[in-house]
């Protein structure tokens, strides 16, 4: 009988020590082993999928509660008494259904992918730093602080923020193994606080994801490598053979109504640009590298070959119900998840608009309330340029401008990683923008000197428009809302209520002097470069 139980212990050992073992937390959440703890580990992870699709959730908002329901295809319907708790169940939903999401877009715009995958991703990192969402966001985020006593807008779009980041954050502290997104338990790491900083991090990141793009090389590339200029036009025409206007005549607004586009530069009369440009010389080893490694980084799937978004709308009087008809349908790269969120917020006697979301971030960007309806498609607007700084032979970290030679601002940069490591990086900063060659090994005999300049690395007032159209109740409410709209240049198609249709484009549309836009340049002083903004007033419509 001894024997017996001497026996039974001994085989009792093994399967306890591996349950120990399998128990025991690894990492911030749990990762390595711990992943396949029977509590804590990804198991728990399948509880949560016995929960019904139609629920609905209650939650504490800052002044009243907030109830969710959540319809047969997982759309959210948010109930509030207040806009303000209104967006605190919109940040909670945000981070129950994409929170993963969220912090990977996160971490991807802020150069801080490696602390997540490691060091071979330090060149993501070393370029989205150097484009600067960032510095951008920040930017943007302190104007609407030290705006918001000024323009209402911006603290009406603050205080939503504010009560979106309450709802994101509850989801976070309240987290349970349960309903922790298993990734984080894969990559054993814990989602750090979300902030305002984050969602204006996200709006740059949409505005590079449409607007950045590195055609001025590319042409440069191409144009010295076929070598052939009636080859090249015939790809590069002036105007395509096929385009038709869809406003062939414009009106303008009031330009006293509506003054410079806001956060840009003045807009004087247009200057005439130079039609013979002098091509810049950059060697085409390093030129080849670098739209490599720009390639490589940042379109790493091709998912920004999609094309052809389209929108429209129908007056009343051609459809069988007597009211407009319009229709959205944006082009954008299939991913799962996808890059948008349905939604309804609903605020008593204030408030019922539905539509598409970005996760982690306010408004409803295309969609329709009680009065109006709305979408949009990428203008496709040149809006960065490369500039070529001529270097002082005798001291790269200086440029010619304007009679004499500046220093450039550089900016010191630590790229953490998860194996520990901490790279350093400097990114110099001219006139025109960083220094976007600053990333690639320089061959030799070469050194940084091409900077990017582009709209998008100034304030932004994309979140601050959104939330004022989200409310509009009329077609000049729309326009006095897609007013702040800089960033990307958008197309947009409304249709309302009272029978109007309308199609109109809006952004920020660089006027440039001295030179075309179509490869880089080199600017020696202020006349050649963007100069201003076409006015708000004289976009078409």
């Amino acid at each position: 009988m001894k024997r017996k139980v001497i026996n039974l212990g001994l085989s009792l050992l093994g399967p306890v020590f591996l349950v120990v073992i399998l128990t025991m937390p690894i990492g911030p959440l749990t990762g390595g082993l711990g992943i396949l703890q029977p509590w804590g580990g990804i198991f728990d992870v399948g509880r949560g999928l016995n929960e019904p699709i139609e629920q609905t959730i209650k939650l504490p908002g800052l002044e009243d509660e907030v109830t969710i329901l959540i319809d047969q295809y997982g759309v959210p319907h948010i109930y509030a008494e207040n806009i303000v708790d209104a967006y605190v169940g919109l940040g909670y939903m945000h981070a129950r259904d994409r929170l993963f999401q969220m912090v990977i877009q996160n971490r991807l715009a802020s150069g801080r992918i490696s602390e997540i995958v490691g060091a071979y991703a330090n060149s993501s990192d070393k370029i989205y730093r150097t484009i600067g969402l960032v510095r951008a966001a920040q930017m943007s985020l302190d104007w609407f602080i030290e705006n918001a006593d000024t323009y209402p807008e911006a603290q009406y779009a603050l205080d939503l923020m504010e009560g979106q980041v309450t709802g994101i954050n509850y989801f976070i502290e309240k987290m349970t193994s349960e309903n922790t997104p298993i990734e984080f338990k894969l990559l054993g790491i814990r989602p750090e606080p979300w902030t305002m900083l984050d969602m204006f991090i996200g709006a740059s990141f949409i505005t590079w994801g449409l607007t950045g793009d590195f055609d001025d090389l590319k042409r440069l590339w191409l144009k010295e490598n076929i070598n052939n200029d009636t080859v090249y036009n015939d790809l590069y025409p002036d105007i395509m053979p096929y385009t038709n206007f869809t406003i062939s005549e414009q009106a303008y607004l009031n330009i006293t109504q509506y003054p410079d586009a806001p956060g840009g530069y003045p807009a004087p009369i247009v200057p005439l640009l130079s039609t013979q440009e002098t091509l810049p010389v950059i060697e085409k080893q390093k030129l080849g590298i670098l739209i490599n490694e720009l390639t490589a980084v940042i379109d790493p799937f091709g998912l920004r070959a999609t094309f052809g978004s389209n929108n429209w709308a129908v007056t009343g009087s051609k459809s069988a119900t007597g009211l407009p008809i319009l229709c959205m349908d944006a082009h954008m790269p299939l991913t799962a998840p996808n890059l948008v969120y349905e939604a309804h917020i609903c605020v008593s006697d204030e408030l019922n608009v539905r539509g598409i979301t970005l996760p982690g971030m306010p408004s409803i960007e295309a969609g329709f309330n009680d009065y109006l309806a709305w979408g949009f498609t990428n203008g496709g607007v040149d809006v960065l340029d490369i500039f070529v700084e001529q270097l002082n032979p005798d001291n790269s970290s200086e440029y010619f401008y304007n009679s004499e030679y500046h220093s450039f601002e550089v900016i010191e940069e630590h790229i953490h990683t998860l194996e520990g490591i901490t790279i350093p990086f400097e990114v110099k900063v001219s006139v025109h923008g960083p220094l976007i060659d600053g990333i690639v090994e320089q061959v030799e005999g070469s050194v940084s000197n091409l900077a990017m300049n582009w709209t998008g690395s100034g304030v932004s007032h994309l979140i601050m428009a959104a939330l004022q159209f989200n409310k509009a109740t009329n077609m000049q409410e729309f326009f006095d809302a897609i007013y702040w709209w800089d960033n990307p240049v958008f197309n947009f198609a409304y249709a309302d209520n009272e029978n109007n249709i309308a199609m109109t484009v809006c952004g920020r549309f660089p006027i440039r002097s001295g030179y075309s836009g179509l490869y880089p340049v080199t600017a020696l002083n202020d006349s050649v470069g963007m100069v201003s903004n076409i006015p708000f007033a004289h976009l078409p419509r």
